[in-house]
């Protein structure tokens, strides 16, 4: 017999011998003997190229400031060049989506610091990315960023 669990699990009476609740899932599973395959999630850098240099051309549809790149060395980890600095991150989000954790940049100070440290929060922000051959777009908190591969 079975019985309905109050954490909405499902529980086999002690009467089969089963005395411990289970989830629905786990019981069917058990019952079917059956497995569940899980396909590895695509990373951002196997769409967008490991090695591909992306330049930065708009933020919110303005111009960008010159020289700020975004490249894919590895899978799961980016790194490029802000206007004065150059930074990297981890990326902790499976393709079309897009989080970073801890964006790392160097120290050096020059005119567009402050230009930096807007690109750098806005791209800290960012939740979602859209690839349209050599463009790509990475979008979030009504923000956007839109780059072209170089």
């Amino acid at each position: 017999m079975y019985e309905f669990a109050p954490t909405g699990g499902v529980c086999l009476r002690r009467v089969f011998g089963v005395g411990r609740c289970r989830l629905a899932a786990a019981a069917i599973m058990v019952l079917a003997g059956s497995a569940i395959s899980v396909q590895a999630e695509k990373t951002l850098s196997e769409f967008a190229g490991n090695q591909s240099e992306w330049v930065l051309v708009a933020i919110d549809g303005a111009p960008a400031p010159d020289g700020v790149t975004l490249t894919f060395p590895v899978p799961n980890r980016i790194s490029g060049q802000g206007p004065c600095n150059s930074y990297s991150a981890q990326i902790v989000a499976p393709f079309p989506w897009f989080s970073l954790a801890g964006i790392t940049a160097t120290r050096m100070v020059c005119p567009a610091l402050e230009a930096e440290q807007r690109y750098f929060s806005i791209l800290e922000h960012m939740s979602a990315v859209e690839l349209n051959g050599a463009s790509m777009t990475l979008t979030g908190a009504g923000e956007s960023l839109r780059y072209r591969a170089r």
